[in-house]
């Protein structure tokens, strides 16, 4: 019998608004008021955008800890955990590269990516997210994490 991957298509401005109101409702307590506003403007520009987003199989955790570098070859040779595969906004996956390698790097991939330019908007935000993520430190008693993540919000 055959078996296929059975991925849900996840609507990204879902996701993103679910994540807005946990970050509302258990990380402002803990963030100063500017960065709420800065917040708060960058979240509702993304989310009041109407264009239509193209999803597809994105690889969901693709930084520098999932992107396997040989130094000797100058290249890279392989990708790891797959766990976080999902049906998504391929900006995800580059908001990660840009995280984890800078600007030129991410130029370099993105201008390979077709229509990268209409997607860097998108990558900005998701990039923006990611230490606002201390959420998920908070949710999981993870002291670290927590801090690691809010300590630009103070």
């Amino acid at each position: 019998m055959d078996k296929y991957l059975e991925l849900k298509d996840r609507n990204p401005y879902k996701e993103m608004k679910e994540l807005f109101n946990n970050i509302q409702d258990k990380l402002f307590p803990f963030i100063n008021e500017t960065a709420q506003k800065d917040i708060i403007y960058s979240f509702e520009s993304f989310l009041n955008n109407d264009e239509h987003l193209k999803t597809t199989l994105i690889h969901g955790d693709f930084g520098a800890s999932n992107i396997l570098w040989n130094p000797q070859k100058c290249d890279i040779s392989g990708i790891i955990d797959f766990g976080g595969t999902r049906i998504g906004d391929p900006a995800y996956d580059f908001a990660g590269i840009l995280s984890s390698y800078g600007e030129d790097f991410f130029n370099k991939c993105i201008d390979l990516y077709p229509n990268g330019s209409e997607i860097a908007k998108r990558v900005t935000f998701y990039k923006s997210t990611f230490a606002l993520q201390a959420l998920h430190g908070l949710i999981n008693n993870d002291t670290r994490a927590f801090e690691n993540g809010i300590i630009v919000y103070r």
